[in-house]
């Protein structure tokens, strides 16, 4: 911006100066022809520019200074070598073990002397006499007695099971209506803890109503108590007749 302000200031400079002395020679042209001739040493005085200020060269950029080199780094110390282990000491021998002393040989038994033998004596016979009949008829009596005690308890059980058939024995009620009556006679096999097997109707009369009913009412009972502890039975069969009557 400097550079250009000079320029022009030296050019209007310049333009007036030419524009005066212009002027001034007009004038001095008159004069002389009306008086006399003068001279006057002119003397022009041409005005140039001055020369722009050569731009002062940039300063060169100082030399950055070399790196400092690194230090070499130390040389690692070499590791000291480990010291060998020492020798483990051998084991000491165990010493042998003495050798046991020989068991003394045992001084074998004198032989017993022989006994002398007995004298055998004769025995002479002796009469014995044994009740055979008594013991048979003790025998006879506690068998009837068992027999007899298994056939009491049998007994109650076989009025258990029929009584107990007979309380869950029902009339149907169609059968009721229809004025049937008839009989049922039905087999069964009981095992030794009550539960029942072997089902069947043997004979049947009337209606086959009664017959499904008679089944009815001995599936309804079908458990049983189990046998008397004095009963040697593992299975009991039983017939009984299931009778259905209108009153």
């Amino acid at each position: 911006m400097k550079c250009k302000a000079g320029h022009l200031l030296g050019l209007i400079v310049s333009i007036i100066m030419h524009a005066s002395i212009a002027i001034a020679f007009v004038l001095t042209v008159k004069g002389i022809d009306q008086t006399r001739e003068v001279e006057i040493p002119i003397s022009l005085a041409i005005f140039e520019p001055e020369p722009e200020p050569e731009p002062e060269p940039a300063p060169e950029p100082e030399p950055e200074p070399d790196p400092e080199p690194e230090p070499e780094p130390e040389p690692e110390p070499e590791p000291e070598p480990e010291p060998e282990p020492e020798p483990e000491p051998e084991p000491e021998p165990e010493p042998e073990p003495e050798p046991e002393p020989e068991p003394e040989p045992e001084p074998e038994p004198e032989p017993e002397p022989e006994p002398e033998p007995e004298p055998v004596r004769v025995l002479k016979p002796v009469a014995v006499r044994t009740n055979i009949d008594q013991v048979i008829v003790d025998q006879e009596r506690l068998d009837r007695q068992l027999i007899d005690l298994i056939s009491s308890v049998e007994n109650k059980y076989r009025y258990e099971v029929v009584s107990l058939i007979e309380q869950n024995k029902f009339f149907p009620d169609r059968a009721r209506k229809m004025r049937k009556e008839g009989d049922v006679l039905v087999e069964f096999t009981l095992n030794r803890d009550g539960s029942i097997k072997d089902l069947k109707v043997l004979q049947a009369t009337g209606s086959s109503l009664l017959k499904k009913a008679a089944l009815k009412a001995i599936k309804i009972s079908s458990l049983f108590p189990p046998f008397p502890d004095q009963s040697p039975r593992q299975t009991w069969s039983f017939k009984t007749s299931l009778e259905y009557r209108l009153h």
